[in-house]
């Protein structure tokens, strides 16, 4: 199986560790601010101009659970396990993670010891399609100001 795996702009150096316990298991490709020595079947990248290539490479897409690259991924319907980093001051990622899980658009993983078996368990699974809500109220949102000032 193809994995690709994004910790966005910060580190994550769990997930990192925990996916090159992995190598001999997939073929994984890791993008990451931070250089590492490339192991049997892992290689790094830092960051790429078309990282949409490699999201099209891969089975399954392993992500922080930034809100940018969440977003993304379920926009363009890939299979997604979502690994929040608990590390950081701010929760958003475990929002946004239980968000993934509660509607059913991917796989979440909290446990580090399981991420081979998420791995797993994603790439079998069908997941809801995540619709975008377009936001096209600019209009209305205007005319309220306007009704304001007058």
């Amino acid at each position: 199986m193809k994995v690709f795996v994004t910790t966005g702009t910060t580190e994550f150096e769990q997930l990192i560790e925990s996916v090159m316990d992995l190598t001999g298991r997939h073929e994984i490709i890791v993008q990451t601010p931070k250089n590492h020595e490339p192991t049997v079947n892992c290689q790094f990248i830092d960051f790429v101009e078309n990282i949409y290539d490699y999201y099209q490479w891969a089975d399954v897409i392993v992500t922080h659970a930034g809100a940018g690259s969440v977003y993304k991924l379920l926009e363009l319907r890939r299979q997604v396990l979502v690994v929040p980093n608990l590390s950081r001051k701010d929760k958003h990622q475990s929002q946004i993670a239980d968000y993934v899980r509660e509607n059913n658009y991917g796989a979440v993983c909290y446990d580090f010891s399981k991420l081979s078996e998420a791995i797993q368990e994603c790439y079998e699974s069908q997941y809801a399609p995540y619709e975008v809500n377009k936001f096209d109220d600019v209009d209305r949102i205007l005319k309220l100001f306007e009704l304001e000032h007058d």
